[in-house]
């Protein structure tokens, strides 16, 4: 199925007739295979919930209850259940008194593609309503022929068939884990009020659709009174109004007002007032679970497998610190018994007790997944089969394939652009030429060999050693140091920098420690050869072309990538060798590698990180938060776009109504906003405003007399009559 169309419900003696509504999505005689209905009873008495259900199993709509008969009904609870167990891309929120017109399905399943919501995910669709008198509901039909001619009666102000129209509605298609992410209706709203349009001027400043408008959290006019580009409703109304010229609406059918509707009256207004403060402020809406994903187990809460982005992917989620267990074998014991569906963890060799559960899970058959920072900066993974060098994922048949040359070339401009930018995985110093560093470590005319070290207790290091130990590596390396075999080198050797010291190695002729603060990528660039056990920066060493030497397994230690090496002597072998032509032969599979990291396997986005230094000395670089720009994880993939200005700027015929309030329609240049942004929003563009001078020259063109009289020099305002029409 493509889309839910969930609608909320809940009945009792005064809203009887809603029963009978269930089906008037039929109105519709074209609907599409692909499109299922939902309606969400949200606290029915039973005697109506029984009859719902039936109403439901007779017209093939899905049926759900939730149990909230002691609480006010709440539209926005029951429309996020909805969207939270449904197994659909999208989701479409019509409530059960709006109708359809006979193909209207169709034309909201192309809108997935029209309105771009397949490729941007932040889009979403508004549909307009059309509100009919009693008299006008026992006309219309459904068919296109009504469609047309209650249009028409709206735009005639006939009262005899339309009571009014609204292009500003809750009505709305959305792609359904973006909802999810955004965190669906916020249930600090009681009841009904506001809810709807919180939700939605949520998504408006995701979308960068149209200019954000002047003095956006004002609340003026309504749907259909606003004229001037001022006010969320002045945005909000154009996604109504683009549909409605595209000739897609809904159809409101007369019922009676609840008799309680009076007593909703101060929870309405509480709700505006969140509303008004929400739209001021930078809070995030939580994320909702995708109730359809199961049940997941996790370890280490961090943001990596915990932010708006990847949060609802993992459905339920328990924590294994709540479950008061002291066994791996008691977690398995839980996740057999409460029929988990999957465990998350980080660093799945952090401690024995995770270690052991991670054994446990992979022996026994149950899903998991690794989530942890990748080896390019702002890049991490989710990964199903294993960490690093034991996971499937990086051998040749997944990532060997053909490409065209414009991926060729976006690729290696994308490892250019790596290397010169100042992003980095770890916190690194200026960066310097070549013959800077040529110079200062008195290298010129020499073969540059750059090792970076580890730490020697990283997971890497410890787990994915090949014939020799971290400690076996280190003397690797002083041996070739000292070696007559070759000459005219030198080796220059960077400490980790959350390391202090560099113990297990002395320097020499041909051996020399840079500063700590040395930047990587610059010395990357000055090496002929890289040398390491099994860190990242090899990675980054194939983004600038250059032979990777690894003596322990690391991910990159594949065919045609890095080279496997278990001794000084074999290293010396290759440095005497003409590896250039080897690297040339090699040049393909880099690019076809790193292609298949950055787009198919790592997910991307901006890294917020900071230093964490603990009693034993020990320091990390902790993620904070990640701005996902893309996410990879099993078969879902998306790009979230970066928008850096409006994709409908106010020249579009839908500004119209707002022109001759417009001083100058044309759009400034992006500016700092009080709106909140969000993890993958850019600053907000308002429309550009007269100057002080260019208004009260207006002013004194159009409006003589009312421009002296104001005056604040009396000499002015005593010539004000003479220009008194």
């Amino acid at each position: 199925m493509l889309i839910d169309v969930i609608r909320p419900i809940r009945v009792d003696e005064d809203t009887e007739f809603l029963i009978d509504r269930i089906s008037n999505f039929k109105a519709d005689k074209k609907i599409p295979l692909d499109i299922c209905f939902t309606v969400v009873d949200e606290g029915s008495d039973a005697e109506y919930k029984v009859r719902i259900q039936k109403e439901c199993e007779q017209h093939g709509v899905n049926f759900i209850s939730l149990d909230k008969i002691s609480e006010l009904f709440c539209p926005g609870r029951a429309r996020n259940y909805g969207a939270m167990q449904s197994k659909t891309s999208y989701i479409f929120f019509q409530d059960l008194d709006l109708v359809p017109y006979d193909g209207f399905y169709e034309d909201l399943s192309d809108q997935i593609v029209i309105a771009g919501i397949d490729k941007d995910p932040d889009q979403f669709v508004m549909i307009p309503c059309v509100y009919l008198t009693a008299y006008g509901n026992s006309q219309y039909s459904g068919s296109l022929f009504d469609k047309k001619k209650f249009v028409r009666a709206a735009f005639e102000n006939n009262e005899k068939l339309v009571e009014r129209y609204s292009t500003g509605t809750s009505a709305c298609l959305y792609n359904r884990l973006r909802f999810l992410q955004l965190g669906g209706f916020d249930q600090k709203f009681i009841a009904w009020g506001y809810e709807d349009l919180d939700l939605n001027c949520r998504f408006i400043r995701q979308s960068k659709l149209f200019p954000l408008s002047k003095d956006w959290s004002s609340d003026k006019y309504n749907f259909n009174s606003v004229v001037t580009y001022e006010g969320w409703k002045a945005v909000y109304r154009l996604f109504g109004d683009m549909s409605f010229i595209e000739g897609m609406v809904l159809f409101h059918a007369n019922h009676p007002i609840h008799k309680s509707r009076t007593d909703f009256k101060p929870i309405v207004e509480q709700n505006r007032r969140l509303f008004t403060q929400k739209l001021k402020s930078t809070v995030v809406t939580p994320p909702l679970p995708d109730l359809s994903k199961g049940k997941t187990l996790m370890f280490k809460p961090c943001a990596f497998n915990n932010n708006p982005t990847i949060s609802p992917l993992w459905g339920e989620v328990y924590y294994a610190k709540d479950i008061k267990s002291n066994s791996s074998e008691e977690i398995m014991n839980f996740i057999l018994r409460e029929r988990i569906d999957r465990v998350v963890f980080q660093n799945p060799y952090s401690d024995n007790f995770v270690k052991d559960t991670y054994g446990k899970c992979r022996a026994r058959n149950i899903p998991y997944y690794i989530c942890e920072r990748g080896a390019v900066p702002g890049s991490c993974f989710f990964d199903d089969s294993g960490f690093l060098y034991e996971s499937k994922y990086y051998k040749p048949e997944y990532w060997e394939r053909t490409l065209t040359d414009v991926q060729i070339e976006d690729t290696k401009l994308y490892c250019k652009d790596t290397l010169n930018s100042e992003l980095s995985l770890e916190k690194q110093g200026q960066a310097r030429s070549t013959i800077e560093l040529q110079n200062k470590y008195y290298c010129v005319g020499k073969k540059v060999i750059f090792v970076p070290l580890q730490r020697p207790d990283d997971t890497a290091v410890r787990l994915f050693s090949r014939k020799n130990s971290y400690s076996d590596y280190l003397k690797i390396l002083q041996e070739i140091s000292e070696s007559s075999s070759i000459k005219n080198f030198v080796m220059l050797v960077k400490k980790h920098p959350l390391e202090d010291e560099i113990e297990g190695l002395l320097e020499n002729e041909h051996l020399k420690f840079v500063d700590s603060g040395e930047n990587v990528n610059s010395l990357i660039k000055l090496s002929d050869i890289v040398l390491t056990f099994t860190s990242g920066v090899g990675l980054l060493g194939l983004m600038d072309f250059k032979p990777v030497l690894t003596v322990g397994n690391s991910f990159y230690t594949q065919p045609n990538l890095a080279i496997a090496v278990d001794s000084a002597n074999e290293i010396i072998n290759y440095m005497s060798c003409g590896y250039a032509e080897d690297v040339e032969k090699r040049k393909l599979s880099y690019v076809k590698f790193i292609h298949y990291l950055v787009n198919d396997y790592y997910s991307l986005g901006d890294f917020t990180t900071r230093e964490v230094k603990f009693d034993n000395g020990k320091r990390i670089t902790a993620t904070t938060g990640i701005a996902f720009s893309q996410l990879n994880i099993s078969d879902y993939h998306v790009k979230y776009v970066k928008k850096s200005k409006p994709k409908i700027s106010s020249a579009s015929g839908l500004f119209d109504r707002y022109k001759h309030s417009m001083a100058n329609p044309t759009i400034s240049q992006p500016v700092q906003s009080s709106v909140p942004k969000s993890e993958t929003s850019m600053a907000l563009v308002p429309i550009e405003e007269k100057t002080a001078t260019e208004r009260k020259i207006k002013k004194l063109k159009e409006t003589p007399h009312r421009y002296f009289a104001e005056s604040k020099w009396g000499v002015l305002r005593a010539i004000a009559p003479l220009f008194k029409k």
